[in-house]
């Protein structure tokens, strides 16, 4: 058996937390993840809210979404995506990313199928309350990926029209 040298190195961070008021950097770490965990509330009400204005906007479904209209869900989707980190909800994270590419979808396409944007807000707000598993999450994103696509392969409006 051959012997083993072990040779602790502090670093220049190190040595600056340690110094005097400091802490070490495996507190800092340890007190961050606490302070993310105790954000999870308060992004998961964010989440809920955004969820609850997008829904206004696109009420019942029977209409298309005016271009600005679009903006704004894409704009609110992108905020949303923030809250996730600590919610560490990959489901939420792949639904808000298919709202922002849905509603662009839309915006380019003169296709417009009523309720579309329903199956995915439904399944954003389930999510949110905890209802889906990941599995049952991502099944239901697996489909309405294939409803952006659709929208991606419908014939695109003139730009300028």
């Amino acid at each position: 058996m051959s012997n083993v040298k072990y040779t602790h190195m502090t670093t220049s961070l190190e040595r600056k937390c340690r110094s005097a008021g400091g802490i070490l950097v495996t507190d800092a770490v340890s007190r961050a993840n606490v302070n993310v965990g105790a954000l999870s509330e308060s992004s998961l009400a964010l989440i809920k809210t955004g969820i609850d204005e997008i829904l206004q906007i696109i009420g019942d479904g029977s209409v298309r979404p005016d271009d600005a209209q679009m903006e704004v869900i894409m704009r609110r989707s992108n905020q949303m995506l923030g809250y996730c980190v600590p919610l560490k909800s990959r489901v939420l994270l792949e639904g808000l990313h298919a709202v922002c590419n849905l509603a662009e979808a839309v915006r380019n396409s003169d296709l417009w199928l009523p309720g579309t944007f329903h199956p995915l807000m439904a399944t954003l707000r389930v999510t949110a309350v905890g209802g889906l598993s990941d599995a049952q999450g991502k099944a239901l994103l697996g489909e309405i990926w294939r409803c952006v696509d659709k929208y991606k392969a419908a014939p695109a409006t003139p730009s300028g029209v």
